[in-house]
């Protein structure tokens, strides 16, 4: 009986081998869930995209380490969660648009699929799948960005019968860089090399728009990008050292802003702002980059 076993065994142990070398090698994501939602596994793929160990996670909660929020930052309850939905209702979930966590805090966006694991008709855990997107997703809006870009030049084109206009020009671009990036305004300012003072060339603000506005390189947001000629990012705009009075007093609570570059020489700076607060991701600041690079020759 014990001689018979042992090529079972000896199968068995083949096939947990070769299970374990496709987890291991896999560049996806994987783990799986007890009915708890406990790691009963984890491949070294997870693991490092999210910034642990594999004996880290094993025998934790994943939700609470992984998934506890959503992209804006609010809380994800674990009621909500579509990996937990599997060991409810049954069902595989496909779920893209939602963002793991790392340890350090950040986030990388993904797109997964949970998938309950049953025993004798009983679900007893679930396997996810995921992977990370961050590199579609910036392509996806590169060409957004460039598309965008083109749409502006061609509204231009065919109001001016082709003739630029720069301050028509400007006044398409501020209105769809507030859109791309869907804050509450966003404004132009272009250098001025006699006065050596960037001046406002496009504004979207009515109020902001009414005041006698400029800036010296490295003051306020979009001063310190032209200064520097890289972005600027500001999450919390009171307590800034570079903020410009008449910024605090619209309310600005967030701000981001990049140089407009042409042949690699700053020639003005394209801003966005928040009046409630709000955080600009890097991808949201690559887009407007992205944006700027497109409409900074026309512009110059």
């Amino acid at each position: 009986m014990e001689a018979g076993a042992a090529p079972e065994r000896r199968e068995l142990e083949s096939g947990l081998n070769v299970n374990e070398l496709i987890l291991n090698s896999a560049g996806e994501g994987i783990y799986g869930l007890d009915g708890q939602g406990c790691a009963t596994f984890v491949n070294p793929a997870a693991a490092r995209m999210a910034g642990h160990e594999v004996e880290e996670l094993i025998g934790r909660p994943l939700h609470p380490i992984l998934h506890h929020s959503k992209p804006d930052g609010k809380p994800y309850l674990r009621e909500e969660c579509p990996i937990f939905a599997a060991l409810k209702d049954g069902a595989i979930h496909r779920v893209t648009g939602e963002v793991f966590w790392r340890q350090d805090g950040t986030s990388f966006p993904v797109e997964y699929v949970s998938t309950p694991i049953r025993e004798r008709g009983r679900i007893v855990g679930a396997v996810v799948i995921f992977r990370d997107i961050a590199e579609r997703k910036r392509a996806e809006e590169a060409l957004r960005a460039r598309a965008q870009a083109f749409r502006v030049l061609h509204e231009l084109a065919v109001a001016t019968g082709g003739v630029l206009d720069p301050a028509a020009l400007a006044r398409l671009v501020v209105d769809r860089a507030r859109d791309l990036l869907g804050a509450n305004s966003a404004g132009l300012f272009w250098w001025d090399p006699e006065a050596a003072l960037l001046r406002p060339l496009g504004e979207n603000d009515p109020e902001l728009a009414a005041l006698d506005r400029q800036l010296s390189p490295g003051q306020g947001v979009s001063g310190l990008a032209f200064q520097r000629g890289q972005t600027v990012v500001v999450q919390d705009y009171a307590a800034w050292e570079h903020a410009v009075p008449w910024g605090m007093s619209r309310g600005i609570r967030s701000a981001a802003a990049v140089p407009l570059l042409v042949n690699d020489r700053p020639l003005g700076a394209l801003g966005v702002r928040s009046y409630v607060p709000r955080h600009f991701g890097p991808e949201q600041v690559q887009l407007l980059a992205l944006f700027a690079a497109q409409v900074g020759p026309a512009l110059e």
